[in-house]
């Protein structure tokens, strides 16, 4: 909820553990000009809010999420729209697709399939290069294969979910002659938040030399909705979903380095896993041919 008053808390809750930045010996005027980068809105210090730059810390259950669908993405960073197929007709097909899915549909966060009693299916999709879904009817007639193969998948509790395989190659190729899109140029957010914090001061820092403001102003009206006189609510996560302000990250740090890129799957996974040398699979080889019954390597 919006902070009522004028006590400059932006809608920020503080805790007991502030981080106060005047104890670094700002004055009133560097203040204006300083940002406390934090994942913690408790940290922030009464009347600092301005100053409060906030993202979410990055976890190594962030980078495990990579390794874990490394087969939906290719080496370009595109991401192969998974499809959820639920094995009964809607009782009303008009409610198709859930109210719940149909964000999720036109962003291409996945596909929808449901069977029709009459025959066949009704499939959801993102509609190509806009942010809509388009419902369209798979009929059983055209492709009798197709609708076989659907209704012998392995269903869990009346659904089944596809990640890869024949049936879902099927289901991308019929989407994309209807002028669907089943490869999303995806950005995943949690494991470039890096880019984030650049294109975010980057862009603050052009406005308020442009504007001349200080550089707390201009991060405040980025990040907090006014909501009255004295009012305002914070639109952290809105911002950190925004694809833009990573792109101008990465392309103002690649001026000091070329060679930097997205973080996705692909490229995650060969960092932490580079194929060997022969040199290595000569070492392991014969570590495997000295090795006794009990399991031990002798070098």
């Amino acid at each position: 909820m919006p902070h009522q008053g004028a006590d400059k808390s932006y809608g920020l809750e503080s805790g007991k553990t502030q981080k106060d930045l005047t104890k670094l010996g700002l004055t009133e005027q560097d203040l204006d000009n300083a940002v406390l980068i934090e994942d913690n809105a408790s940290y922030v210090s009464f009347g600092q809010a301005r100053n409060f730059l906030e993202v979410p810390a990055t976890t190594s259950k962030d980078f495990m999420f990579l390794d874990r669908n490394i087969d939906q993405f290719d080496k370009a960073g595109y991401f192969s729209v998974p499809v959820s197929v639920l094995r009964k007709p809607y009782e009303n097909q008009e409610d198709f697709p859930y109210i719940t899915n149909r964000r999720s549909i036109a962003e291409g966060g996945h596909i929808e399939v449901c069977r029709l009693s009459s025959g066949g299916y009704q499939i959801a999709y993102k509609r190509r290069g806009l942010q809509e879904y388009v419902v369209d009817h798979l009929k059983e007639k055209e492709n009798h294969e197709l609708c076989e193969s659907l209704a012998n998948l392995n269903y869990s509790y009346d659904r089944a979910y596809l990640k890869n395989g024949e049936v879902l190659k099927q289901i991308h190729a019929w989407i994309e002659e209807r002028g669907g899109e089943t490869k999303i140029k995806k950005l995943y957010h949690e494991a470039n938040r890096i880019y984030y914090v650049a294109g975010i001061l980057f862009t603050a820092l052009e406005q308020a030399r442009n504007e001349q403001r200080s550089l707390s102003s201009v991060l405040c009206e980025m990040q907090y909705t006014a909501t009255g006189e004295g009012s305002y609510k914070p639109k952290f996560s809105e911002r950190q979903k925004e694809d833009r302000w990573y792109h101008r990250g990465l392309s103002e740090l690649r001026k000091v380095n070329s060679a930097l890129q997205f973080t996705h799957p692909i490229n995650y996974c060969e960092t932490i896993k580079p194929s060997l040398t022969e040199e290595e699979k000569q070492i392991i080889n014969t570590s495997l041919k000295n090795e006794d019954d009990n399991g031990c390597v002798i070098m």
